[in-house]
């Protein structure tokens, strides 16, 4: 059984090599709008996060209401990596 998991090679003047991956770029898959947006999104959802938190804080809040402030905190940091890793 061949060919079924083969490691890609290179024809070169050497013969067959296995693929370098260092040298592969990366394409962004979305445009500049949507890398903007997503960042608008990211420091949207975070600056909210500070603010909830703050808030919460504040009014001394027991820990089980300042729980779901991380979902706010993860939607900010997937929209700013998300636009800064350009996917």
């Amino acid at each position: 059984m061949t060919g079924a998991l083969a490691i890609p090679t290179v024809r070169g003047q050497s013969g067959g090599t296995t693929l370098d991956t260092s040298a592969v770029q990366q394409i962004a898959n979305i445009g500049a709008g949507e890398r903007r947006k997503r960042l608008v999104v990211g420091i949207a959802a975070f600056s909210a996060g500070i603010l909830l938190a703050i808030g919460l804080i504040a009014v001394s809040a027991p820990l089980v209401w300042r729980l779901p402030l991380i979902f706010i905190f993860y939607a900010g940091a997937l929209g700013f990596f998300q636009s800064r890793d350009k996917t």
